[in-house]
């Protein structure tokens, strides 16, 4: 029995691991600091867990800090010459750096693969060494935009945070102002050093409404930005439901717990022996509508009950 109990273990290995009688290694790359890193571990741990695979025990997880896009290159060059089993990456700017690093070693990445991402060719089964999880970016971005509006009727100016390495949502957020005739007052960072010059310079054009626009680089500050951006008396929207948990006004997106699940369920069937191209890039199945009350009384808005009605969380 003992022995029996052995070979099975064995043979749920990856191949490259089986072959260096090792267990299997995942690489985590992710832009830190992060608010959101304790909650986006447990997850994934927890998740990966669920399906038989325990950190420590039967794989080993490692999580690499990439603080600026312009280290990404050397972190993957030294994650791929050690042959690890899998690379897990978020944002496009990292999903093209790691598909540029490796063809052997699967992707699994987190990004907006449906439009402008220059990873992949197709959506279903992409024949490449990548795989993940799309997060439309680009249609939610200007969803957004227009539940911000809804939510603040007398809105006409309206400052957009955007990631200047993600040009493609633009020019939709941009057709949909211009159909709710709203100036956009838009402001670009490529890196972490940037972010609170910009949010200064927004909040110096004293908008009636702020959108941040999805980003893992601004994601990865959120709480900073919601900071100052409430302090300021501004209400705004991010990319993630989530985020209204942290005091912002508007959060509207896919749930990250959902998200995060199943990247970690795409890593352990890659652990299993699945090929990333056997694999289909999946999408967000809902998204969901979170407004923080608190956020409005404090910053003097009234919700119009119209946006409350069609909301999925209210935090009181």
């Amino acid at each position: 029995m003992r022995r029996r109990t052995v070979v099975i273990a064995t043979s749920l290995l990856p191949l490259s691991a089986r072959a260096q009688g090792r267990r299997p290694v995942v690489c985590v790359m992710r832009s830190l600091p992060s608010e959101d890193d304790r909650f986006f571990r447990t997850i994934f741990e927890r998740s990966l867990a669920q399906m038989g695979w325990t950190n420590g025990a039967n794989v080993d997880l490692e999580f690499v800090e990439v603080a600026r896009r312009d280290q990404l290159a050397e972190r993957l060059a030294t994650v791929t010459a050690r042959r690890v089993d899998a690379i897990v990456v978020f944002g496009g700017p990292a999903v093209r750096a790691a598909l540029a690093a490796t063809t052997e070693i699967p992707v699994v990445g987190m990004s907006n693969f449906d439009r402008g991402a220059g990873a992949s060719p197709a959506l279903v089964r992409p024949g490449t060494n990548l795989t993940g999880i799309s997060i439309l970016t680009v249609e939610l971005d200007a969803k957004r935009l227009e539940l911000l509006h809804e939510a603040v009727p007398a809105a006409r100016r309206v400052a957009v945070l955007m990631d200047s390495d993600l040009p493609m949502t633009l020019s939709e957020v941009a057709a949909m102002a211009a159909r709710l005739d709203i100036e956009l007052l838009v402001h670009r960072v490529n890196a972490a050093a940037a972010i609170d010059a910009a949010v200064g310079a927004a909040i110096a054009d004293r908008p009636d409404g702020v959108s941040v626009l999805a980003s893992s680089l601004l994601n990865s500050h959120r709480d900073r930005v919601i900071g100052r951006l409430n302090e300021a008396g501004l209400p705004a929207i991010y990319e993630w439901p989530e985020a209204a948990g942290a005091g912002a006004l508007l959060g509207y997106g896919a749930r990250l717990s959902l998200v995060y699940g199943r990247l970690a369920a795409l890593v352990g069937k890659i652990l299993r022996g699945a090929q990333p191209s056997a694999l289909p890039i999946e999408q967000p199945l809902t998204v969901e509508l979170a407004v923080n009350l608190r956020t409005a009384r404090a910053i003097g808005l009234q919700v119009p009950s119209a946006v409350l009605a069609r909301a999925d969380e209210v935090i009181e």
